[in-house]
Protein backbone atom coordinates (compact mmCIF):
# COMPACT_ATOMS: atom_id res chain seq x y z
CA UNK A 1 0.00 0.00 0.00
CA UNK A 2 2.76 2.51 0.83
CA UNK A 3 4.18 2.13 -3.02
CA UNK A 4 0.28 2.72 -4.04
CA UNK A 5 -0.50 6.95 -4.37
CA UNK A 6 -4.52 6.73 -4.44
CA UNK A 7 -4.53 5.00 -1.15
CA UNK A 8 -2.19 7.56 0.63
CA UNK A 9 -4.13 10.58 -1.08
CA UNK A 10 -7.42 9.12 0.13
CA UNK A 11 -5.75 8.70 3.52
CA UNK A 12 -4.61 12.02 3.85
CA UNK A 13 -7.38 14.13 2.50
CA UNK A 14 -9.70 11.83 5.16
CA UNK A 15 -7.12 13.05 7.90
CA UNK A 16 -7.02 16.73 6.88
CA UNK A 17 -10.71 16.96 6.38
CA UNK A 18 -12.44 15.15 9.27
CA UNK A 19 -10.24 17.08 11.32
CA UNK A 20 -11.08 20.24 9.95
CA UNK A 21 -14.78 19.25 9.84
CA UNK A 22 -13.86 18.45 14.09
CA UNK A 23 -12.45 21.79 14.60
CA UNK A 24 -14.73 23.59 12.80
CA UNK A 25 -18.02 22.55 14.95
CA UNK A 26 -16.16 22.87 17.92
CA UNK A 27 -15.67 26.54 17.12
CA UNK A 28 -19.46 26.84 16.24
CA UNK A 29 -18.15 27.57 12.52
CA UNK A 30 -15.10 29.92 13.09
CA UNK A 31 -12.28 29.06 11.05
CA UNK A 32 -9.93 30.60 13.61
CA UNK A 33 -10.49 31.43 17.19
CA UNK A 34 -9.28 35.20 16.76
CA UNK A 35 -11.58 35.76 13.51
CA UNK A 36 -14.77 34.45 14.43
CA UNK A 37 -16.68 36.61 11.75
CA UNK A 38 -15.58 34.04 8.78
CA UNK A 39 -18.33 31.56 10.16
CA UNK A 40 -18.14 28.48 7.55
CA UNK A 41 -21.76 28.36 6.19
CA UNK A 42 -23.92 24.88 4.41
CA UNK A 43 -21.03 22.74 6.02
CA UNK A 44 -22.90 19.46 5.00
CA UNK A 45 -23.87 21.00 1.16
CA UNK A 46 -19.66 21.66 1.35
CA UNK A 47 -18.59 18.59 2.74
CA UNK A 48 -20.71 16.69 -0.15
CA UNK A 49 -19.83 19.01 -3.37
CA UNK A 50 -15.74 18.46 -1.70
CA UNK A 51 -16.46 14.91 -1.58
CA UNK A 52 -17.61 15.00 -5.96
CA UNK A 53 -14.70 16.82 -6.54
CA UNK A 54 -11.86 14.60 -4.56
CA UNK A 55 -13.57 11.44 -6.32
CA UNK A 56 -12.65 13.24 -9.78
CA UNK A 57 -9.43 14.01 -9.10
CA UNK A 58 -8.64 10.52 -7.56
CA UNK A 59 -10.29 9.79 -11.54
CA UNK A 60 -6.82 11.90 -12.60
CA UNK A 61 -4.81 9.69 -9.96
CA UNK A 62 -5.36 6.50 -11.67
CA UNK A 63 -4.85 8.08 -15.48
CA UNK A 64 -1.05 8.76 -14.39
CA UNK A 65 1.12 6.48 -14.98
CA UNK A 66 5.15 6.10 -14.70
CA UNK A 67 7.46 5.78 -17.11
CA UNK A 68 8.46 2.24 -16.58
CA UNK A 69 12.78 3.30 -17.49
CA UNK A 70 15.82 1.79 -15.46
CA UNK A 71 19.30 3.54 -14.48
CA UNK A 72 22.27 1.69 -14.14
CA UNK A 73 24.84 4.47 -12.46
CA UNK A 74 28.80 3.69 -12.91
CA UNK A 75 30.59 5.79 -10.28
CA UNK A 76 33.80 7.27 -9.51
CA UNK A 77 36.10 6.24 -7.23
CA UNK A 78 35.09 5.05 -3.88
CA UNK A 79 36.55 7.74 -2.11
CA UNK A 80 35.88 10.77 -3.77
CA UNK A 81 32.18 9.69 -3.76
CA UNK A 82 31.95 9.44 -0.01
CA UNK A 83 34.25 12.73 0.37
CA UNK A 84 31.47 14.49 -1.80
CA UNK A 85 28.40 12.95 -0.32
CA UNK A 86 30.43 13.85 3.57
CA UNK A 87 30.58 17.43 1.90
CA UNK A 88 26.88 17.42 1.57
CA UNK A 89 26.08 16.66 4.99
CA UNK A 90 28.84 19.12 6.66
CA UNK A 91 27.21 21.84 4.27
CA UNK A 92 24.07 20.92 5.96
CA UNK A 93 25.04 20.73 9.34
CA UNK A 94 26.92 24.14 8.82
CA UNK A 95 23.94 25.76 7.76
CA UNK A 96 21.47 24.73 10.46
CA UNK A 97 24.21 26.31 13.02
CA UNK A 98 24.31 29.56 11.32
CA UNK A 99 20.57 29.63 11.15
CA UNK A 100 20.36 28.83 14.90
CA UNK A 101 22.69 31.89 15.24
CA UNK A 102 21.18 34.24 13.02
CA UNK A 103 17.56 33.31 14.51
CA UNK A 104 18.70 33.83 17.94
CA UNK A 105 16.94 30.18 18.71
CA UNK A 106 18.73 29.55 22.33
CA UNK A 107 17.24 32.86 23.52
CA UNK A 108 13.66 32.34 21.28
CA UNK A 109 13.22 29.41 22.76
CA UNK A 110 13.19 30.27 26.57
CA UNK A 111 11.58 33.81 25.96
CA UNK A 112 9.26 33.05 22.89
CA UNK A 113 9.18 30.14 20.99
CA UNK A 114 5.86 30.72 18.78
CA UNK A 115 8.07 33.98 17.23
CA UNK A 116 10.80 31.53 16.06
CA UNK A 117 8.82 30.58 12.88
CA UNK A 118 8.70 34.47 12.25
CA UNK A 119 12.19 35.17 12.37
CA UNK A 120 12.43 33.52 8.87
CA UNK A 121 10.78 35.93 7.15
CA UNK A 122 12.03 38.81 9.10
CA UNK A 123 15.57 37.75 8.51
CA UNK A 124 15.07 36.40 4.76
CA UNK A 125 17.27 33.22 3.58
CA UNK A 126 13.84 30.72 3.51
CA UNK A 127 15.67 28.97 0.17
CA UNK A 128 19.02 29.63 0.42
CA UNK A 129 19.94 29.00 3.97
CA UNK A 130 16.93 27.07 5.16
CA UNK A 131 16.00 24.65 1.98
CA UNK A 132 19.42 24.14 0.94
CA UNK A 133 19.41 21.98 3.66
CA UNK A 134 17.80 19.26 1.86
CA UNK A 135 21.37 18.36 0.69
CA UNK A 136 22.24 16.29 4.16
CA UNK A 137 19.72 13.86 3.29
CA UNK A 138 21.20 13.11 -0.51
CA UNK A 139 24.93 12.87 1.29
CA UNK A 140 23.22 10.45 3.96
CA UNK A 141 21.36 8.19 1.74
CA UNK A 142 24.21 7.90 -0.37
CA UNK A 143 26.80 7.18 2.90
CA UNK A 144 24.06 4.64 4.37
CA UNK A 145 24.18 2.31 0.95
CA UNK A 146 27.66 2.31 0.43
CA UNK A 147 29.70 2.68 3.62
CA UNK A 148 31.20 -0.56 4.94
CA UNK A 149 31.95 0.41 8.89
CA UNK A 150 30.04 0.06 11.33
CA UNK A 151 31.03 3.23 13.42
CA UNK A 152 31.21 5.27 9.94
CA UNK A 153 27.40 4.45 9.75
CA UNK A 154 26.81 5.41 13.17
CA UNK A 155 28.39 8.70 12.87
CA UNK A 156 25.67 9.69 9.70
CA UNK A 157 23.25 8.65 12.07
CA UNK A 158 24.00 10.74 14.77
CA UNK A 159 24.49 13.68 12.41
CA UNK A 160 20.82 12.97 11.23
CA UNK A 161 19.89 12.80 15.32
CA UNK A 162 21.70 16.04 15.30
CA UNK A 163 19.71 17.72 12.52
CA UNK A 164 16.10 16.41 13.77
CA UNK A 165 17.34 18.32 17.19
CA UNK A 166 18.13 21.54 14.94
CA UNK A 167 15.19 21.65 13.28
CA UNK A 168 12.70 20.52 16.60
CA UNK A 169 14.49 24.04 17.98
CA UNK A 170 13.44 25.78 15.12
CA UNK A 171 10.10 24.76 15.12
CA UNK A 172 10.57 23.87 11.71
CA UNK A 173 8.48 20.61 11.15
CA UNK A 174 8.75 20.20 7.33
CA UNK A 175 11.99 18.67 7.40
CA UNK A 176 11.58 16.60 10.03
CA UNK A 177 8.49 15.45 8.69
CA UNK A 178 10.38 14.27 5.85
CA UNK A 179 13.52 12.64 7.79
CA UNK A 180 10.53 10.70 10.16
CA UNK A 181 8.64 9.79 6.75
CA UNK A 182 12.27 8.88 5.08
CA UNK A 183 12.25 6.25 7.79
CA UNK A 184 9.10 4.92 7.70
CA UNK A 185 9.38 4.13 4.03
CA UNK A 186 13.09 2.50 4.55
CA UNK A 187 11.93 0.04 7.15
CA UNK A 188 8.33 -0.55 5.94
CA UNK A 189 10.27 -1.83 2.00
CA UNK A 190 13.63 -3.30 3.68
CA UNK A 191 11.79 -6.58 4.32
CA UNK A 192 13.24 -7.02 7.54
CA UNK A 193 11.73 -9.50 10.43
CA UNK A 194 11.57 -6.93 12.92
CA UNK A 195 9.83 -4.13 10.35
CA UNK A 196 6.73 -3.64 12.70
CA UNK A 197 8.39 -2.92 16.08
CA UNK A 198 10.48 -0.17 14.78
CA UNK A 199 7.55 1.01 12.80
CA UNK A 200 5.58 1.25 16.16
CA UNK A 201 8.59 3.14 17.57
CA UNK A 202 8.47 5.91 14.81
CA UNK A 203 5.00 6.35 15.33
CA UNK A 204 5.64 6.93 18.97
CA UNK A 205 8.51 8.91 18.21
CA UNK A 206 5.93 11.29 15.47
CA UNK A 207 3.16 11.56 17.92
CA UNK A 208 6.38 12.85 20.59
CA UNK A 209 7.78 15.26 17.99
CA UNK A 210 4.02 16.65 16.99
CA UNK A 211 2.90 16.79 20.93
CA UNK A 212 6.02 18.91 21.50
CA UNK A 213 5.88 21.03 18.28
CA UNK A 214 2.08 22.13 19.44
CA UNK A 215 3.57 22.63 23.11
CA UNK A 216 6.23 25.20 22.10
CA UNK A 217 3.00 27.11 19.99
CA UNK A 218 0.62 27.02 23.10
CA UNK A 219 -1.28 24.63 22.34
CA UNK A 220 -2.09 21.56 24.90
CA UNK A 221 -3.15 18.39 23.48
CA UNK A 222 -3.52 16.51 26.54
CA UNK A 223 -5.20 19.08 28.05
CA UNK A 224 -7.51 19.95 25.42
CA UNK A 225 -7.80 17.63 22.67
CA UNK A 226 -10.27 19.55 20.36
CA UNK A 227 -7.73 22.50 20.91
CA UNK A 228 -5.63 20.90 18.01
CA UNK A 229 -8.41 20.38 15.59
CA UNK A 230 -8.47 24.10 15.51
CA UNK A 231 -5.03 25.16 15.61
CA UNK A 232 -3.30 25.79 12.59
CA UNK A 233 -2.40 22.20 11.43
CA UNK A 234 -6.41 22.21 9.98
CA UNK A 235 -6.34 25.89 9.10
CA UNK A 236 -6.29 25.30 5.43
CA UNK A 237 -9.43 22.85 4.83
CA UNK A 238 -10.94 24.68 7.53
CA UNK A 239 -10.36 27.98 4.99
CA UNK A 240 -11.44 25.49 2.22
CA UNK A 241 -14.36 24.91 3.80
CA UNK A 242 -15.18 28.74 3.73
CA UNK A 243 -14.11 28.95 0.21
CA UNK A 244 -16.30 26.47 -0.93
CA UNK A 245 -19.26 27.61 0.62
CA UNK A 246 -18.21 31.60 -0.65
CA UNK A 247 -17.90 29.87 -4.13
CA UNK A 248 -21.26 27.72 -4.51
CA UNK A 249 -23.11 30.66 -3.39
CA UNK A 250 -21.12 33.14 -6.18
CA UNK A 251 -19.16 30.82 -8.79
CA UNK A 252 -15.78 33.00 -9.74
CA UNK A 253 -13.09 31.89 -11.79
CA UNK A 254 -9.48 33.80 -10.95
CA UNK A 255 -6.64 33.87 -13.61
CA UNK A 256 -3.63 31.51 -12.00
CA UNK A 257 -0.86 32.96 -13.70
CA UNK A 258 0.47 35.46 -11.51
CA UNK A 259 0.65 32.15 -8.95
CA UNK A 260 1.67 29.56 -11.57
CA UNK A 261 5.06 30.96 -12.71
CA UNK A 262 7.39 33.36 -10.96
CA UNK A 263 7.52 36.94 -11.90
CA UNK A 264 4.50 36.62 -14.05
CA UNK A 265 2.20 39.28 -12.15
CA UNK A 266 3.50 41.90 -9.55
CA UNK A 267 3.50 39.42 -5.96
CA UNK A 268 7.64 38.75 -6.36
CA UNK A 269 9.81 36.13 -7.25
CA UNK A 270 7.94 32.74 -5.80
CA UNK A 271 4.09 33.70 -5.28
CA UNK A 272 1.90 32.69 -2.78
CA UNK A 273 -1.92 32.42 -3.04
CA UNK A 274 -1.57 33.30 0.88
CA UNK A 275 -3.54 36.35 1.73
CA UNK A 276 -4.90 36.77 -1.98
CA UNK A 277 -8.08 34.98 -1.40
CA UNK A 278 -8.79 37.06 1.87
CA UNK A 279 -8.65 40.19 -0.30
CA UNK A 280 -10.93 39.10 -3.16
CA UNK A 281 -13.41 37.49 -1.19
CA UNK A 282 -13.04 39.57 2.03
CA UNK A 283 -11.20 42.66 1.26
CA UNK A 284 -8.96 42.41 3.47
CA UNK A 285 -5.05 40.51 2.92
CA UNK A 286 -4.71 40.33 6.33
CA UNK A 287 -7.94 38.53 6.95
CA UNK A 288 -7.58 35.45 8.75
CA UNK A 289 -3.83 36.26 9.01
CA UNK A 290 -2.54 35.03 5.82
CA UNK A 291 -4.51 31.91 5.44
CA UNK A 292 -3.48 29.20 3.31
CA UNK A 293 -5.67 27.17 1.00
CA UNK A 294 -6.23 23.57 -0.08
CA UNK A 295 -5.71 22.46 -3.69
CA UNK A 296 -9.33 22.10 -3.38
CA UNK A 297 -9.79 26.03 -2.96
CA UNK A 298 -7.18 26.23 -5.29
CA UNK A 299 -8.97 24.10 -8.01
CA UNK A 300 -12.22 25.99 -7.35
CA UNK A 301 -10.97 29.64 -8.19
CA UNK A 302 -8.26 28.85 -10.57
CA UNK A 303 -10.23 26.91 -12.78
CA UNK A 304 -8.98 22.94 -12.87
CA UNK A 305 -6.49 23.62 -16.00
CA UNK A 306 -3.76 25.32 -14.84
CA UNK A 307 -3.50 23.41 -10.98
CA UNK A 308 -4.60 20.14 -12.46
CA UNK A 309 -1.31 20.40 -14.84
CA UNK A 310 0.62 20.93 -11.24
CA UNK A 311 -1.60 18.23 -9.54
CA UNK A 312 -0.96 15.48 -12.28
CA UNK A 313 2.84 16.35 -11.91
CA UNK A 314 2.76 15.66 -8.42
CA UNK A 315 1.01 12.64 -8.73
CA UNK A 316 3.75 11.43 -11.72
CA UNK A 317 6.74 12.30 -9.42
CA UNK A 318 4.99 10.27 -6.92
CA UNK A 319 4.18 6.93 -9.19
CA UNK A 320 7.40 7.42 -10.95
CA UNK A 321 9.63 7.30 -7.79
CA UNK A 322 7.84 4.57 -6.16
CA UNK A 323 8.17 2.32 -9.61
CA UNK A 324 12.03 3.43 -9.23
CA UNK A 325 11.94 1.74 -5.34
CA UNK A 326 10.30 -1.19 -6.07
CA UNK A 327 13.21 -2.51 -8.40
CA UNK A 328 15.80 -0.77 -6.53
CA UNK A 329 15.72 -0.53 -2.61
CA UNK A 330 17.51 1.54 -0.57
CA UNK A 331 17.96 4.54 1.61
CA UNK A 332 18.73 7.07 -1.55
CA UNK A 333 15.59 5.62 -3.55
CA UNK A 334 13.16 5.74 -0.16
CA UNK A 335 14.47 9.18 0.49
CA UNK A 336 13.70 10.05 -3.13
CA UNK A 337 9.84 8.68 -2.66
CA UNK A 338 9.81 10.01 1.09
CA UNK A 339 10.42 13.71 -0.43
CA UNK A 340 8.08 13.15 -3.47
CA UNK A 341 4.84 11.59 -1.62
CA UNK A 342 5.50 14.72 1.08
CA UNK A 343 5.13 17.20 -1.51
CA UNK A 344 2.34 15.58 -3.24
CA UNK A 345 0.59 15.31 0.63
CA UNK A 346 1.56 19.17 1.21
CA UNK A 347 0.29 20.52 -2.43
CA UNK A 348 -2.98 18.87 -1.21
CA UNK A 349 -2.87 20.66 1.77
CA UNK A 350 -1.44 24.08 0.70
CA UNK A 351 -2.39 24.20 -2.46
CA UNK A 352 0.33 26.33 -3.63
CA UNK A 353 1.27 25.74 -7.29
CA UNK A 354 4.74 27.30 -8.05
CA UNK A 355 5.96 27.42 -4.41
CA UNK A 356 4.97 23.47 -4.02
CA UNK A 357 7.66 23.08 -7.00
CA UNK A 358 10.40 25.00 -5.27
CA UNK A 359 11.60 22.20 -3.07
CA UNK A 360 11.51 19.91 -5.80
CA UNK A 361 13.87 22.17 -7.92
CA UNK A 362 16.44 22.81 -5.05
CA UNK A 363 16.38 19.05 -4.23
CA UNK A 364 16.61 18.57 -8.22
CA UNK A 365 19.64 20.84 -8.48
CA UNK A 366 21.25 19.45 -5.45
CA UNK A 367 21.30 15.90 -6.79
CA UNK A 368 21.83 16.48 -10.88
CA UNK A 369 24.84 18.36 -8.96
CA UNK A 370 25.66 15.62 -6.84
CA UNK A 371 25.44 13.12 -9.59
CA UNK A 372 27.47 14.71 -11.91
CA UNK A 373 30.45 14.77 -9.45
CA UNK A 374 29.96 10.66 -8.48
CA UNK A 375 28.92 9.59 -11.82
CA UNK A 376 31.32 8.49 -14.40
CA UNK A 377 28.13 7.33 -16.67
CA UNK A 378 24.10 6.27 -16.22
CA UNK A 379 23.00 4.17 -18.60
CA UNK A 380 19.38 3.83 -18.89
CA UNK A 381 16.92 0.73 -20.16
CA UNK A 382 13.18 0.23 -20.91
CA UNK A 383 11.33 -2.49 -19.10
CA UNK A 384 8.98 -4.37 -21.60
CA UNK A 385 6.23 -4.67 -19.84
CA UNK A 386 3.48 -1.69 -19.61
CA UNK A 387 2.81 -0.11 -16.48
CA UNK A 388 -0.52 -1.27 -15.05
Amino acid sequence: MLLRCMPLQVLTILLFGVGAVIGALSEEGRVLKDFGVYVVKDLPEVVVFYAVLFAGLMGVTGLVQPLRVRFRVIRRPDRWCLAVAWGYVLTALALMAYNWFRLDVINLLQDNPGAIAFRFAEEGGAVLLYTTMLCIFIGAAYLLDHLKGAWARRLVIGALVLFAVGLLGMTRREMLLLLILWLVVHLSTAGLRWVKYALWGVFALTVGALYFSMLVRGIDMLEDPLSYFSSGEFEPFRYALLLGGEWLRNPVALSPWPYSFPMAGDQGLVSSVNGYFSGLMFGDVNALGYPTVTMFSTFLYFGFVGPLVFYAISVFFVKQVAYWLSISRGFYTSFLYAFVLLRLILFIRNGELFATLLDTLVLAFQALLFHALVCQDVLMSRDSVRSS
